[in-house]
């Protein structure tokens, strides 16, 4: 992404300089598996930027109940 933005003039600032700076960029590639792969990476790395990941804790139960669950639905299911 930081290669991206340096290699964008100041004059195409907002969406659409950069769409055109893209444009231009896919254009004048030798190899599109090359530039799949550099796009695929640029996303994954937005992806993990913006998403919060959580964490599984190992002290918290896999099943949590529900408040609805009662013991005799317990039963009954056993049943």
């Amino acid at each position: 992404m930081k290669q991206l933005q340096i290699g964008m003039n100041k004059e195409r600032s907002g969406i659409e300089g950069q769409d055109e700076h893209l444009s231009q960029k896919v254009a004048a590639a030798p190899c599109m598996e090359t530039v799949i792969e550099e796009f695929q990476e640029a996303l994954l790395t937005a992806c993990r930027i913006s998403f919060r990941i959580r964490k599984i804790s190992q002290k918290a139960p896999l099943n949590k109940s529900v408040p609805w669950w009662t013991q005799t639905l317990t039963i009954l299911t056993k049943r």
